[in-house]
């Protein structure tokens, strides 16, 4: 049967332990600030502190809880944001990954521009010296074959 030392305290089992110095003063038996489990001493505290949520350098130079590495991506002036959908990223090489194959329909893959909008990419087709644009409407678009279509569909007669 579990005991308390401390407290002179039976209990029925282990998870009654853990109950036991979780609902006790910090005093007497301290807690872990992140998960709030409570320990028997400091030592116990620390012990499980340093194991159960460890640091990381990043690379920033920054240390991190590992479980707190995606909101110090988000938070951080050192690392980049993805635009679209806020995540925070390692760095560019991480967002532009991320930007390639979650936001693929709005990355311009010519000239490898990412757009937060289909009217910023639209737009983007439009005015860029790099797209070719339809003779008779004017509609940029993305590539020769995109055209060849866009010409097919706009030269065709209608019956």
């Amino acid at each position: 049967m579990p005991f308390c030392a401390k407290c002179k305290k039976n209990v029925k089992s282990l998870s009654a332990l853990q109950d036991h110095y979780r609902g006790k003063a910090e005093a007497i038996h301290p807690k872990c600030s992140k998960c709030l489990k409570g320990f028997y001493n400091n030592n116990a505290a620390v012990e499980h502190y340093n194991t159960a949520h460890p640091k990381k350098r990043c690379s920033c130079g920054v240390q991190v809880y590992i479980e707190n590495l995606e909101d110090h991506y988000i938070n951080s002036c050192f690392h980049p944001t993805c635009t679209i959908c806020d995540v925070g990223f390692k760095d560019d090489t991480a967002l532009n990954e991320h930007s390639i194959y979650a936001h693929a329909s709005l990355r311009c893959t010519i000239c490898k521009f990412q757009f937060r909008t289909n009217v910023e990419l639209k737009l983007h087709f439009n005015l860029s010296m790099f797209h070719p644009n339809c003779p008779t409407c004017g509609h940029g678009c993305p590539d020769d074959s995109t055209l060849e279509k866009v010409i097919r569909v706009t030269i065709s007669p209608v019956y």
